[in-house]
């Protein structure tokens, strides 16, 4: 046995001539190679498909990574990487998909064009806290729903009581959300923002907090 794992070792026709990679779109194939620490030229039965499922996994943009062995000579990695839907303002900054995982921390350089979270509390009260988890997916489809209506967030401020107000980068008016009923709330908030259209700088803020009206808020009231 010993004899034949040295022959298979030793001979040419199992080198690794492909390396093919799918799924990446932030990481380069190059990047994800490097990390599997793969290369041209070796021996595909020295090759450990879950040792280096392993590595791509701890990359913090990589959630999964997949790797096949195609004999004589292929390697497949398929990766699926994190997306992020916004940023979680902790005690530093982190990245957030829209099934509320935080997922890495926001590094110097790295793009910071999301919408932010903030007002969850401390970092203990927040992670691994499922309740926080679907607080975190809740602030996104509203944040979704908003985005597909036009009214783009800077931030969604979860308050100490009950609900959230979010910020839009267009309109210069607070937004008081409440709590749930997305859907009849967006569609509810179009109709004023269009009433006031052109005159949105009198509005001091708008508050959609309470069951079939808008409380509006003009400035100086």
């Amino acid at each position: 046995m010993a004899q034949l794992q040295q022959a298979l070792d030793e001979y040419s026709y199992f080198s690794v001539r492909e390396i093919r990679v799918t799924g990446s779109q932030r990481l380069s194939r190059g990047q994800i190679v490097s990390i599997a620490g793969l290369k041209p030229g070796m021996n595909i039965w020295k090759i450990d498909p879950r040792s280096i499922e392993m590595k791509l996994s701890s990359h913090p943009w990589i959630r999964q990574g997949m790797v096949r062995r195609e004999f004589p000579q292929r390697v497949l990695i398929r990766v699926e990487e994190w997306v992020p839907k916004a940023i979680v303002a902790l005690e530093k900054l982190y990245y957030v998909d829209r099934e509320g995982y935080i997922f890495k921390t926001v590094q110097s350089g790295e793009a910071a064009n999301l919408p932010f979270i903030t007002g969850l509390g401390n970092e203990e009260s927040v992670f691994d806290n499922p309740f926080a988890r679907q607080k975190i997916v809740e602030a996104i489809k509203l944040n979704d729903r908003l985005t597909a209506n036009s009214v783009a967030l800077s931030e969604i401020r979860f308050l100490s009581h009950e609900g959230v107000v979010v910020y839009p980068i267009s309109h210069p008016v607070p937004l008081y959300m409440g709590w749930g009923d997305w859907p009849v709330k967006v569609q509810r908030l179009k109709r004023v923002l269009a009433e006031w259209k052109g005159r949105e700088k009198r509005l001091a803020s708008l508050n959609m907090s309470f069951r079939n009206q808008i409380v509006v808020k003009l400035k100086g009231d």
